[in-house]
C-alpha cells in the first residue's frame, strides 16, 4: 500500500500522516478481527492487490488522531490488561485481534467516530462482532495469555466513542450524544455463535481465494454503503 501525497499537503505533515501504528501485516494465512468484518471480496482483492493500493495521506487524519488516543489511554494505565493481541489457529488460519483494554471483567475497545454513526445506529453490529471475536479470542487463550489472574469476561463489552465532529447545538436532537466521549454498552453473541460465525467466514474467504477477481461475490448494496 501507497500513501501519496494527492492533495499536496505540507511535507512536515505530509510525512507525520505516513506514520503507521499498526502491528498488523498483510499475510495469506493470517487474519485479524477487523478482516473478518469485512466483505469476502474487500478482503481477498486488498491482500491480492495490496502493493498497487494508493491512499491519500489526508485521508489519514482521524486513523492518526485515533492511534493518538490510543496511546494516552496506554500511558495512564487505567486498564488491568490492554493493547495485547492475541493469535488463535483454526480452520488451518490464524485468526487474532488486538482488544484495547480489560478492566476488572469488562472488554472495552476504543474508537473515534462520527457522532452520526450514533444517530443513526450504522456502527454497532460491527461493534458487536468486533467485540465478540476479541472475547473469543481471549477465551480460547486465557490460560496462556493471563495464567495468574483469568477474569471470566462480561457477557457485555464497551465501546469508548469519542465523537471527533461533536457539536453541542445539536445536543437533545434524536439519538444525538449529549457529550463528545461516553460509553456505550454492546450485547455480545456468546462463545459458540461467534466461533461459528468465525468458522463460516474462514470458509467462505477459502474458497474465494481459489476464484478469479472477477467470480469473486460481489459486496451487497449495505455493505456498500448504498443508502
Amino acid at each position: 500500500m501507497h500513501i501519496i501525497n494527492k492533495s499536496k499537503m505540507p511535507e512536515i505533515v505530509y510525512e507525520l500522516l505516513k506514520v503507521d501504528m499498526y502491528d498488523f501485516k498483510p499475510d495469506k494465512q493470517k487474519i485479524s478481527a477487523t478482516q473478518l468484518l469485512k466483505p469476502v471480496q474487500e478482503h481477498i482483492l486488498t491482500q491480492r492487490h495490496f502493493d498497487k493500493i494508493e491512499i491519500d495521506a489526508i485521508d489519514r487524519i482521524w486513523a492518526i488522531f485515533g492511534s493518538g488516543i490510543h496511546k494516552v489511554f496506554e500511558a495512564s494505565k487505567l486498564a488491568d490488561y490492554q493493547e495485547q493481541r492475541i493469535s488463535v489457529d483454526i480452520e488451518g488460519k490464524t485468526v487474532s485481534g488486538k482488544f484495547d483494554m480489560i478492566l476488572k471483567n469488562r472488554l472495552i475497545d476504543l474508537k473515534v467516530i462520527s457522532a452520526w454513526s450514533l444517530v443513526f445506529g450504522s456502527r454497532e453490529d460491527d461493534w458487536r462482532k468486533q467485540l465478540s471475536i476479541y472475547r473469543w479470542l481471549y477465551w480460547k487463550e486465557t490460560g496462556k495469555l493471563l495464567p495468574d489472574n483469568a477474569v471470566k469476561l462480561d457477557d457485555t463489552g464497551y465501546i469508548l466513542a469519542i465523537c471527533r465532529d461533536f457539536d453541542k447545538k445539536r445536543v437533545g436532537g434524536k439519538n444525538y450524544p449529549d457529550l463528545p466521549i461516553l460509553e456505550i454498552p454492546v450485547k455480545l453473541l456468546s462463545i459458540e455463535d461467534t466461533e461459528k460465525a468465525v468458522v463460516g467466514k474462514i470458509k467462505m474467504i477459502k474458497e474465494a481465494e481459489n476464484m478469479t477477481d472477477e467470480t469473486l461475490p460481489e459486496c451487497t448494496d449495505e455493505q456498500r454503503w448504498w443508502s
